[in-house]
């Protein structure tokens, strides 16, 4: 999992472009720019990035997608508004034989299959918010947030059973297909004072 950190609009035009190369056949790529939209006190920002590496294991994998976008505007000298959207896509297939009872790797033959216990967790995320700030005194400034949160989790599990199958010989396996949703909206009021010394 990766944490990605957005970064506000910037008032002069500003590009990048970031590619990371790792082990475990790592490839990771950022770019972002950012800058004002005319002269009207408007500005924006854009960053799309991609993460995939395979894991230590056969079959295991994970693949990040990221993009955010943001816009700032002065309305007047002492009000301002902001809108952001972040969407992230999470994807990982692991195996459930990570750790054994004293934490330490579990040892697998490189050609075991999925017959072993194994999860697959895509995870999708949408954030966005509405901000308005507006300086009642020049110490004292009110801030209006409205938030709406919406994850998305699709777990896909194969799970051994402490029985065998009399046929196969091999243990049973349970496959779980579930669904998790998380819709949220709030509403924050915040006042901020500026003490001088």
């Amino acid at each position: 999992l990766i944490n990605y950190i957005t970064k506000r609009p910037t008032k002069a035009p500003q590009s990048s472009v970031k590619a990371t190369i790792g082990s475990f056949n790592l490839y990771r790529g950022e770019a972002n720019t950012s800058g004002p939209i005319g002269d009207v006190g408007l500005n924006y920002r854009v960053t799309v990035a991609r993460s995939a590496a395979n894991g230590s294991r056969k079959f295991e994998y994970s693949d990040d997608h990221f993009f955010s976008t943001a816009l700032d505007y002065k309305i007047s000298p002492t009000a301002s508004v902001s809108l952001d959207y972040t969407y992230y896509l999470h994807d990982e297939s692991i195996s459930n034989l990570s750790l054994d009872t004293t934490s330490q790797l579990i040892k697998v033959p490189d050609d075991f299959t999925f017959f072993e216990p194994w999860v697959e967790f895509p995870q999708y995320n949408h954030f966005a918010n509405l901000t308005f700030r507006q300086a009642i005194t020049p110490t004292l400034q009110a801030q209006l947030v409205l938030n709406f949160l919406k994850n998305d989790i699709h777990r896909h599990e194969i799970r051994v059973q402490n029985s065998t199958n009399a046929v196969t010989g091999i243990m049973n396996r349970v496959y779980l297909n579930e669904k998790y949703d998380q819709k949220d909206i709030n509403l924050l009021m915040d006042f901020v004072k500026s003490l001088s010394t």
